[in-house]
């Protein structure tokens, strides 16, 4: 049965709504018992619905978690010799002949007509217009709502990763032969987890919000039934932690250039309004082996904005690692600003130039202790080495003081990244396109030259320097095998929601299909396995009621934690 335009799809509009800036609009057809002519709005945080010739939007839908959309197509054009067969309406969905397997289509039919539908109600509304208009709406909404269905839209070769609640595949979208890194989890074990919910929303927020080539890109978002899907750009020159554990010895100019990368992706990031708070080597990635250029910011599970009136999670990131006005909090509903990534990335970049951690502790306690105190020895002699701009610019990133500390923009205009090789290119064509502007920048090629004649000495002696002094970093055990700690003050959110956790490589598996198994089968086999599992596995948690009354400041904490999502989630819906 069709949906009204009166039912809860739509919502009515509020007396103070303030529409914001239109991205596309076009008259539709709606879809029913009675074909009527509507004109939709897509704007950046809601689709408006206009009546026939109307001057003012009638209904609107946000482009949240809550709303989705589906596609319906005519029939494939299919591969040559792929034969399909009639079957009868009683034929398992599994072995039914007519249901054709995404490697036999060689095109997708056309688009029929768009379906649109919210979480809250088995009730939808479908419309269509002619092909532009409808893959122009498919596009814009892919980048903002769930797509409903999954299967039957990509080629699945691989998979590639696993983790406890997440399989990561290689995967073809059928569409457009756009490869991804298809992240697959169930919704069962992410809404069981505390917080997983809303952790989920506010990550996948968040990367719609960014799109720039310095941070990892969430393409679409795919929802059935049990499942969720995140189409992730693909990444396959591994992480910056690999590199330094494997001692690799970068030149000054890798170092820029990982920096300039970096920079430039918080730049864009703190634009949004947003902070990423685990900056570290394990979420640096490269989407090329072998190629420091590809380099871009990952996982965004304590990422936030920075204007919410409370975070999901307030004291976070990894000791070794955090702001000292993050990881001195005492007051979990303290804000803060978007200046504590670049604290991050100044302790990266103290590794990229030193070999050697900020906070060189060999205890977990030790380091956390350190991190707090964020007392940087500049003094010591493993930066009589580093160039002078490099070494100017590592100071101002590990101010102490946020208010003192410099922006993502600001850390651009440093010689160090601004005359780095990757702009020197960039500056000379200017100049040589406007001989009046010379003189506006004397002593340029001077100061280029210097910065390189550094860079060439710096790269000789941090050879002979590592090389008689192997690297050995504490932060790395401490940032892997953290351990938990009794005291409350010490305690910090470090791992991230389900969604995006720690996945690890696996092997190749063969090239077919038949290896992808749908997250929500792995977690009905997890729940069986755990009914005959000991006492003392984690796990149970997801599938059993606790046994035993919990202590009240548990139960205390956990209802505070309860209202600081519900807080969240409130605060959220505002910036979608």
């Amino acid at each position: 049965m069709q949906q009204s335009e009166q039912g809860p799809v739509w919502q009515i509009i509020p007396k103070d709504f303030v529409q914001s800036k239109v991205k596309f609009e076009a008259t539709v057809t709606k879809l029913g018992k009675k074909q009527h002519q509507r004109h939709l709005v897509i704007t950046d945080k809601h689709i408006l619905l206009f009546k026939e010739n109307g001057k003012f939007a009638h209904k609107l839908l946000p482009l949240d978690f809550s709303t989705r959309f589906e596609i319906f197509r005519d029939a494939p054009t299919l591969k040559a010799n792929v034969q399909t067969k009639k079957s009868t309406p009683n034929t398992p969905h599994t072995n039914r002949p007519d249901v054709v397997k995404p490697e036999d289509i060689q095109t997708l039919g056309d688009i029929l007509h768009i379906r649109l539908s919210v979480e809250s109600s088995e009730k939808y509304w479908d419309f269509t217009s002619d092909q532009e208009t409808l893959k122009t709406f498919r596009k814009l909404f892919g980048q903002k709502i769930n797509q409903m269905g999954f299967h039957h839209m990509f080629k699945v070769f691989k998979k590639i990763g696993k983790g406890n609640f997440a399989s990561v595949y290689l995967a073809e979208r059928v569409e457009d032969g756009q490869q991804m890194a298809i992240k697959a989890f169930s919704k069962n074990a992410v809404y069981a987890e505390e917080n997983g919910k809303e952790g989920l929303i506010n990550e996948i927020t968040i990367m719609r919000e960014l799109d720039h080539p310095n941070i990892m890109k969430l393409y679409e978002v795919y929802e059935t039934q049990n499942s969720l899907y995140m189409g992730l750009e693909l990444l396959q020159g591994g992480q910056l932690y690999d590199i330094i554990k494997k001692k690799v010895i970068l030149t000054n100019k890798q170092i820029q250039s990982i920096m300039k990368g970096l920079l430039d992706g918080l730049a864009h990031m703190h634009s949004k309004n947003i902070m990423h708070r685990d900056l570290k080597l394990e979420n640096i990635l490269f989407k090329e082996q072998n190629d420091i250029n590809s380099v871009v910011i990952a996982d965004f599970g304590l990422a936030t904005f920075v204007n919410l009136p409370v975070y999901l999670y307030c004291r976070c990131g990894t000791p070794g690692f955090v702001a000292p006005e993050v990881i001195n909090i005492t007051d979990m509903s303290t804000t803060y600003d978007s200046v504590c990534d670049i604290y991050s990335l100044g302790l990266v970049f103290h590794i990229l130039l030193t070999g050697k951690p900020g906070f060189p502790g060999r205890s977990y306690n030790t380091i956390v202790q350190q991190n707090k105190d964020a007392k940087v020895n500049f003094k010591s002699p493993v930066f009589d080495v580093v160039p002078p701009q490099a070494f100017e610019l590592l100071k101002q990133m590990l101010e102490p003081s946020p208010k003192k500390r410099i922006t993502a923009k600001q850390a651009m205009e440093f010689e160090f990244i601004y005359l780095c090789e990757g702009n020197q290119q960039n500056v000379s064509s200017e100049d040589d396109g406007n001989i009046g502007e010379v003189d506006d920048k004397p002593g340029l090629n001077a100061r280029i030259q210097k910065i390189n004649d550094q860079g060439a000495t710096f790269d000789m002696l941090r050879i002979n320097q590592l090389t008689n002094s192997p690297l050995k970093s504490p932060v790395m055990q401490a940032t892997n095998k953290m351990k938990e700690v009794q005291n409350k003050d010490q305690q910090m959110i470090m791992r991230t929601p389900v969604i995006t956790g720690r996945t690890v490589g696996c092997e190749d598996s063969p090239n077919t299909t038949n290896q992808f198994v749908s997250p929500s089968v792995q977690f009905k086999k997890l729940q069986q396995n755990q009914q005959q599992a000991p006492t003392g596995n984690v796990l149970l948690k997801y599938t059993q009621k606790p046994q035993q009354q919990q202590p009240k400041d548990n139960e205390d904490e956990k209802k505070e934690q309860s209202n600081v999502a519900k807080s969240v989630k409130a605060a959220l819906s505002k910036h979608i």
